[in-house]
């Protein structure tokens, strides 16, 4: 914590503060990475008190997934509850929650040239019916991250297609004849992650969820392609241990970091974790695009905003903490201290971002061209269906031609085709 702290006092040191009255705004956010994220979003909220007197904030650290999350919102705005004012939420929320009433517009505050200093498709996220209801906090996207000293060692480039990975990794793992070494290793529990692996295979092989005009092409042979694919890594290629699926997001970063993988997929904010004290694999972690597969590399869009609620009675000042928060401050103490990707054009000119971070443009350039999931109003649903199904296959209840049939037929209901 006393680490955070300073590091984020160096960055603040003579920012000017906002006269403001007195108030305290509640923050609710996921951590995902554990003490060290909680931390950092801690201090940070120190370093804004600080700068307003008179205001405070309190952050509720929430545990779990990002489904989770929603859920948790789900019932705190369905009783149009006011006591959370600021709420950090997923790149794919914006949408249903603005149908559902519960993100009030910030356009008064977060003007047309303020929104000018974020990475446009950000923005773009964050944008129902013309008005802004977020403010990018950072953007993300699926990685790809391999074991430097292991492909040395085994004389291994790093993969860049889907067959590459399954036989290097076969390869290596063969070769180092250790029981506690496995291949690769991505999100199979029942979470919005599984769902994005599934796209990101199902991408790279030429294939979608839905067409240009929003018809369900999942069942036209491309979808079943992907899901034995990743039933294969499992049951034919075994360089996935069936265990995969009772593991999310942050279980899979830390069998990595403790130097049990030899690939991953995961999310860009592991990096920082990978360098960390503690970790078993710092200094020898590199990072890629995802494989290729037929049709090429995909990514999937991640990204988390901060909002404000409509129902928050401090909604300036809620506000402010946002402003902060996504400010360049901000942005570059999450870059530095948690390999958060900055949404903020100037975070990438800094110096010491540069010096210190010098893998971000690599990050970016994987960012700024991963695919968006699909842009449906009830996407929360459409994601539940597809997570369903893939782990019923993955989990050996059902069949993966029946799993693709029972999405295509789930999705199309649900989009009244």
């Amino acid at each position: 914590m006393l680490a955070a702290v300073a590091a984020i006092a160096l960055v603040a040191a003579g920012l000017p503060a906002y006269a403001q009255a007195p108030a305290t705004v509640t923050w609710s956010t996921l951590a995902t990475g554990g003490p060290q994220v909680a931390d950092v979003y801690r201090a940070l909220a120190a370093q804004f008190e600080r700068q307003n007197p008179g205001m405070k904030v309190n952050v509720q650290i929430q545990p779990g997934t990002s489904g989770e999350q929603y859920n948790r919102y789900v019932t705190l705005f369905a009783a149009k509850d006011s006591s959370v004012d600021v709420i950090s939420i997923d790149v794919i929320w914006p949408a249903p929650m603005v149908a559902a009433g519960w993100l009030a517009p910030l356009d008064q505050w977060f003007t047309r040239d303020r929104q000018a200093d974020f990475l446009p498709g950000a923005i773009k996220a964050n944008t129902i019916g013309g008005k802004i209801y977020g403010i990018p906090w950072y953007t993300d996207a699926g990685m790809f991250y391999y074991r430097k000293d292991l492909l040395e060692k085994h004389n291994a480039r790093v993969p860049t297609t889907w067959d590459e990975m399954i036989q290097t990794a076969q390869r290596i793992v063969q070769a180092e004849n250790n029981p506690q070494l496995g291949g690769f290793l991505f999100q199979g529990a029942r979470i919005e992650a599984l769902a994005n692996f599934f796209f990101e295979v199902l991408w790279s092989n030429g294939g979608d969820i839905l067409d240009a005009s929003g018809k369900v092409i999942v069942d036209n042979g491309k979808g079943l392609e992907a899901l034995t694919f990743m039933l294969d890594l499992v049951r034919r290629h075994r360089v996935t241990p069936p265990g995969v699926t009772t593991l999310p997001t942050d279980d899979t970063r830390a069998a990595f970091q403790d130097g049990r993988f030899v690939f991953l997929r995961n999310w860009t904010y592991a990096w920082g974790l990978f360098q960390g004290e503690g970790s078993r694999v710092a200094g020898r972690v590199g990072i890629a695009p995802l494989p290729r597969g037929s049709a090429g590399s995909a990514s999937t869009l991640g990204g988390w905003q901060l909002a404000v609620s409509s129902y928050s009675r401090n909604k300036e000042a809620a506000f402010r903490l946002v402003e902060f928060m996504t400010g360049n401050v901000a942005q570059k103490s999450m870059a530095l201290q948690l390999s958060n990707v900055p949404t903020r054009k100037e975070t990438y000119e800094d110096a010491i971002v540069k010096r210190q971070a010098p893998h971000y443009p690599d990050m970016l350039k994987v960012a700024v061209n991963a695919r968006p999931r699909p842009q449906i109003s009830d996407y929360p649903r459409l994601s539940s269906i597809v997570q369903t199904n893939l782990h019923a296959a993955l989990t050996n209840q059902i069949s993966a031609e029946e799993a693709i049939t029972r999405m295509a037929r789930e999705i199309r209901s649900l989009l009244g085709q």
